[in-house]
């Protein structure tokens, strides 16, 4: 009975800190530049990317990312470096930083490494 009385007692304080709480929430980007970390992850990290044929890649929230690359399987890790995203993977395919640009469903990512390359990927929400 002490428990139960505890967890009531929790649960209350809990609710009451919540709505004392103010939580700022980034809105994907649906039209222009990604600029930011948070509208990266708004945008981009979780829903798979789908390329041409069977490309594809998801980044994960802990900063991982998977998929697949002309028939290679990669794996590797990203990050947030100013306003550009930076990746790493094994085997080194989608390696590098790169500028995001959304248009509805679709992401482009643009080379900062001065080649100027191009993907396009539909984004699988």
């Amino acid at each position: 009975m002490m428990k139960a009385i505890s967890g009531i007692m929790l649960s209350a304080s809990v609710a009451g800190c919540a709505s004392t709480t103010s939580v700022q929430t980034v809105q994907p980007v649906t039209s222009g530049p990604i600029e930011t970390r948070a509208e990266f992850v708004a945008t981009l990290v979780g829903p798979g990317l789908m390329g041409g044929g069977r490309n594809y890649i998801q980044y994960m929230p802990d900063g991982y990312l998977w998929g697949e690359i002309g028939g290679k399987t990669i794996v590797g890790a990203w990050e947030w470096r100013g306003d550009t995203h930076c990746q790493t993977s094994e085997p080194p395919i989608a390696t590098g930083c790169q500028k995001w640009f959304v248009e509805g469903e679709n992401a482009t990512a643009v080379s900062t490494q001065g080649d100027g390359q191009k993907g396009v990927f539909r984004i699988s929400r």
